[in-house]
């Protein structure tokens, strides 16, 4: 391969990892910071939504709180109220369209401004019994009525005890209202998030009170663990999360409690749509990046190609003259060295540099042989001993080791040298006990800079004891 060739894959390496690096990381960074108004915006849509619902029960519980009083003065003074009020009470009528009654302190129906048989429903009933007992206004649990048709709607029972000057409950006026209808929580089902995404009303009981699908209303079809949103949601969480719904759609979703009633608001919105601009804007950017690196290949190229022709010539001249060893290369002639221009400067450093190659290469020729010399006469000097020899080195590894040494211990010398003496046959003590290396005599000896002898039991490759005496004595080289 080329030197231009090398050298235009290498820059524009490193360009595309840079750039790819860099396309990442500002990606990463505005991917976060989208993620984090999209999240910030759905939870600030959650929290209103949650507010709206709270001042639609609050409003209807401040109605009929209201007109409650004004029956409890005509009951305190005296009057039986006018039941017939209840029926021209537009206002009643507009926020309780299911229909306002009137009981005694029994729970017997007095009035009332519908014709539904609600009064029988047990959901209703057990309302007006709260209210009696406690004397207190009620508010009771969501319920789906036994009936069906256009009234089958899913009631909130709101109710208001109506006491004497003593305190005990006379009548109880009650309003029943539908938890889908357009004026009240049916309005979750109008809230669009982009064009897919929805909102919708659950209890902590996770029964869920209004959703896209009627057919979930009033279902408690969402078990533990199938949306960890909800379960958080329910645990007291508030705000944004990232979950898989109980159908397996990924969502952004955030959680919002009902400071009234305790009930949860949900905006959920899949993540393919949520994060669309966020694909749209990686495709492009990956795009734009490609684009440029290839046209910065181009321009690379183009300039490498021109400044290191003559550099090239040059190197073909090289590789021309040189051998098949390093030693075997020549001089460049002086036509080329001669040249006025960098490649005859770099010729000339050439010249220089096979020089004082040849001039190191005979040097270490004449070091390898001396060495070869002095390491034969070493070791046939250390081989006519009768003592065992060993040479460590400073981190107590064997670097030499005579005959005699090897018939002591009953190792070859490719098994002791390269190895540390004392896990080889220094590890035990005479009695059989361990001997670690950090109260190792030997190893303190040796690492004290003087000569010393000492009296030490070595253990032999068949596991047998060598008592032994040790002269231990320094090696130092200039």
């Amino acid at each position: 391969m080329r030197l231009s060739t090398k050298l235009i894959l290498g820059v524009t390496a490193m360009l595309a990892l840079a750039s790819g690096a860099m396309n990442v990381l500002i990606g990463q960074e505005v991917e976060q910071r989208f993620e984090e108004v999209i999240a910030a915006q759905q939870y600030a849509l959650a929290t209103k939504t949650a507010s709206d619902l709270d001042r639609l029960i609050e409003d209807r519980q401040k109605i009929i709180s209201m007109v409650g009083r004004d029956v409890a003065r005509h009951v305190q003074a005296g009057k039986p109220p006018d039941t017939n009020d209840l029926d021209a009470n537009s206002l009643l009528y507009a926020h309780f369209p299911l229909g306002v009654f009137l009981t005694d302190g029994q729970g017997h129906i007095l009035s009332q401004t519908t014709d539904y048989a609600l009064a029988a429903e047990p959901q209703f009933q057990e309302a007006v019994k709260v209210a009696i007992e406690t004397g207190k206004g009620h508010q009771a649990n969501p319920y789906l009525p036994p009936v069906t048709g256009p009234n089958a709607q899913p009631r909130l029972v709101l109710t208001y005890p109506i006491k004497n000057a003593s305190g005990a409950v006379l009548r109880v006026l009650v309003g029943v209202v539908s938890t889908v209808s357009p004026d009240f929580t049916g309005n979750i089902l109008n809230l669009k998030v982009g064009s897919t995404g929805y909102a919708y009303l659950f209890t902590r009981d996770r029964m869920m009170l209004v959703h896209r699908d009627e057919a979930r209303i009033m279902k408690q079809d969402i078990g533990p663990g199938a949306n960890s949103m909800i379960d958080r949601a329910i645990e007291g969480y508030e705000g944004p999360g990232v979950t898989v719904n109980s159908r397996g759609i990924p969502m952004l979703v955030a959680m919002k409690r009902m400071d009234s009633t305790g009930w949860i608001v949900g905006v959920t919105f899949p993540l393919a749509e949520a994060y669309a601009p966020i694909y749209s804007m990686r495709r492009v950017a990956t795009t734009f990046a490609l684009a440029a690196t290839l046209v910065t290949i181009a321009m690379i190229g183009w300039l490498l190609h021109r400044s290191t022709k003559p550099l090239l010539d040059l190197t073909e001249h090289i590789r021309d003259s040189a051998g098949d060893s390093f030693g075997d290369l020549s001089h460049i002639p002086n036509t080329v060295t001669h040249a006025r221009s960098a490649a005859g400067s770099l010729a000339n450093a050439y010249n220089r540099l096979i020089d004082r190659i040849h001039r190191e290469q005979a040097k270490q020729r004449y070091s390898q042989g001396l060495l070869e010399e002095s390491e034969t006469f070493l070791r046939t000097v250390t081989n006519t001993l009768a003592e065992g020899v060993l040479v460590r080195d400073v981190d107590q590894n064997i670097t030499f080791v005579n005959s005699q040494a090897c018939q002591l211990l009953g190792f070859s010398s490719e098994e002791i040298v390269g190895n540390e003496s004392h896990a080889l046959f220094h590890h035990h003590r005479p009695d059989g006990s361990v001997y670690p290396a950090l109260d190792c005599e030997i190893d303190r000896a040796a690492s004290s800079g003087e000569a010393h002898f000492l009296e030490d039991s070595f253990w032999r490759k068949d596991g047998s004891l060598l008592p032994v005496s040790i002269n231990i004595a320094p090696l130092f080289y200039d």
